[in-house]
């Protein structure tokens, strides 16, 4: 039986739709930089040491990162991301 009650109607439309709206976004902003990651060699930007990125973090406030931070945080970690998520 369809659920047609008000208040679930209401928490899905203004809850659960949205946060699962922004979620398939990110979830396509990681895949494109996936393939950006891979197709424009992102990785030998950054050596794998402890070396600090010199990104305007000390002007603006940001915490500092380092090269290390960089390679180790490379889009899906490497590992290949089916159309829905799955590995």
């Amino acid at each position: 039986m369809p659920n047609s009650n008000p208040q679930a109607i209401l928490i899905a439309n203004s809850k659960i739709r949205p946060m699962a709206d922004v979620l398939a976004g990110m979830f396509n902003m990681l895949k494109s930089a996936q393939i950006e990651y891979v197709a424009e060699g992102w990785g030998a930007l950054f050596p794998a040491d402890n070396e600090i990125l010199v990104d305007g973090s000390a002007e603006d406030g940001r915490t500092p990162i380092t090269n290390n931070d960089e390679s180790h945080s490379r889009p899906c970690s490497g590992h290949s991301v089916g159309s829905r998520g799955q590995r």
